[in-house]
């Protein structure tokens, strides 16, 4: 048997058995009813159709019936990855570069393609600047910190020390003359016949070749080098300003003439007897006083 309990304009409870509804009915309201708390008792519940939500008065408000929300859930497994992308397109080459040299040498370009061998040699422990037999400016091989290779095994028109590229000579000399500095700036033959600026001034050695009046030579003013304008035959004796015609010339023996100037210009290091190649070997490095005789 069925049976209905009916509360006009409120709640109908409908149970029973062969039903066509079973449940709790609730009056069913518009948004505009549950703004309204006029004469509502407490306790109160509606469905709101605008909101499809149950509604309970307080008392004093309208509050959804709905329970807060439940803790999220746990996140799912990653999928898995996916496939890789297509290379990229290959670049242009590169400008070829040709590589020579020899051992034991520092390299360079010699063009902007090209690799060779530079003029210095590192021995392993340190790199090591060797002389020059072509002067150039501003190179590394200038000064006497460290010469490459035995000076018994040099040859002809070699140096290296202290080297003034930029100056200008005022008569012809030749690689190898002694020379001294004259008051205008340029270069002359030294000579110790008498006393002057040919044997007092700053002395130095022609290591250019051959050069006229007026034109550009080089001088080393302190070092070592390979000259015909000197006579020695002793290893380590004293050379000398030779007095003499033509000037320019250095010899073992002290000048003795009255009037002369005793003025030590270096040492020798080769005799031509001794050396590798039969040239002499000069250290130079000239006193800078004198004696007059």
């Amino acid at each position: 048997m069925a049976y209905i309990i009916k509360n006009s304009g409120g709640i109908q409870l409908i149970t029973g058995t062969g039903a066509d509804n079973k449940g709790l009915n609730l009056p069913v309201v518009d948004n505009a009813s549950t703004n309204s708390t006029s004469g509502v008792s407490k306790g109160s519940l509606v469905f709101d159709d605008t909101t499809k939500q149950i509604y309970r008065f307080t008392g004093t408000e309208w509050a959804s019936g709905a329970g807060t929300s439940g803790s999220s859930g746990t996140s799912g497994t990653s999928g898995s990855s996916g496939t890789s992308g297509s290379s990229g397109t290959s670049g242009s080459s590169g400008t070829s570069v040709s590589v020579s040299g020899s051992s034991g040498y520092v390299v360079k370009f010699t063009s902007s393609t090209t690799v060779g061998t530079s003029s210095i040699l590192d021995n392993g422990t340190s790199i090591v600047g060797g002389y020059s037999q072509t002067p150039l400016q501003g190179t590394i091989l200038d000064g006497i910190t460290s010469v490459l290779g035995s000076l018994q095994s040099w040859a002809s028109s070699s140096y290296s020390g202290d080297v003034l590229y930029s100056e200008i000579s005022n008569e012809e000399l030749s690689f190898g003359q002694l020379c001294y500095r004259t008051s205008s700036g340029q270069w002359g033959l030294a000579d110790a016949t008498s006393v002057g600026a040919t044997s007092t001034s700053i002395l130095g050695i022609c290591v250019a070749g051959n050069h006229g009046e007026g034109e550009a030579t080089s001088i080393l003013i302190n070092g070592f080098v390979e000259t015909t304008y000197a006579t020695s035959t002793i290893i380590g004796e004293p050379v000398f300003m030779k007095a003499s015609t033509p000037a320019g010339y250095m010899t073992s023996a002290a000048p003795s003439g009255s009037g002369n100037i005793v003025r030590i210009v270096g040492h020798t290091f080769w005799t031509t007897t001794g050396q590798n190649n039969g040239v002499y070997i000069l250290r130079f490095n000239p006193d800078n006083t004198w004696i007059e005789l």
